[in-house]
């Protein structure tokens, strides 16, 4: 029997010599995204719901939500993304 996957990839390799986008990682509570200033960010959980979290120019604070895996979400003005993963502990 031969099953294939015709959806959307759900993960993908990062490249090795690529820059985080967010740090640090694990956080407990601040994460820095240095050079988002002008970008939107979006944080979602892994069930893909969107998450509040309080932004400053270039910090999420994840002080208020709960232990678990969540997504950054960066768009630049030009439309480009850009998706790291986190981890929060508490």
């Amino acid at each position: 029997m031969l099953l294939r996957y015709a959806g959307a990839a759900l993960a993908s390799k990062m490249e090795k010599n690529r820059a985080s986008l967010a740090y640090p990682n694990p956080t407990t509570s601040l994460v820095r995204l240095p050079g988002s200033q002008d970008c939107a960010a979006r944080v979602t959980d892994v069930a893909g719901r969107e998450v509040r979290c309080p932004r400053t120019a270039d910090t999420l604070d994840f002080a208020g939500v709960p232990t678990g895996l969540y997504f950054i979400t960066v768009t630049t003005s030009a439309g480009q993304n850009a998706t790291q993963r986190i981890s929060v502990v508490h």
